[in-house]
């Protein structure tokens, strides 16, 4: 594609909100303008920019400290996730004297934390502004 029609073909886009017209122009120096089409692919589950209610099915002898390991270390690769039932804080990293109040809570199975099918609100510093539901089954 040449430059005047990528300006063209962007010009369009910008004017008529036709956005879904995925292109991507590189600039290549000398060598001219590299023009790439393609279509973003959104994953139906994806925790940032969905709603989706995710379910998870444990024991309920599982400690709450290996569900957040889990979260880190799983599909979600969260950093440093804080959790709350819809009835108690679970476990808060920040601020300290949150953390400090609820540290008890890590070594806890699940089982005396919370009941069974109950959703779970988990935040991160991934997240930003949002927060991923989670309902935890026991098995």
């Amino acid at each position: 594609m040449s430059f005047p029609t990528s300006c063209t073909l962007n010009i369009f886009r910008i004017s008529s909100l036709v956005f879904y017209m995925f292109s991507d122009m590189m600039y290549m120096g000398s060598e001219g303008i590299y023009s790439h089409t393609f279509v973003y692919e959104q994953k139906e589950t994806c925790p940032v920019c969905t709603l989706h209610t995710h379910h998870l099915s444990l024991p309920s002898t599982t400690t709450l400290n290996t569900l957040l390991q889990q979260l880190c270390d799983g599909e979600f690769r969260l950093k440093a996730p804080s959790i709350t039932s819809s009835s108690k804080t679970l476990y808060m990293r920040s601020p300290a004297v949150l953390e400090k109040a609820t540290r008890g809570n890590l070594d806890k199975p699940l089982k005396e934390l919370m009941i069974s099918g109950e959703e779970l609100v988990v935040t991160d510093p991934v997240f930003h502004e949002t927060s991923l539901s989670l309902v935890v089954t026991f098995t």
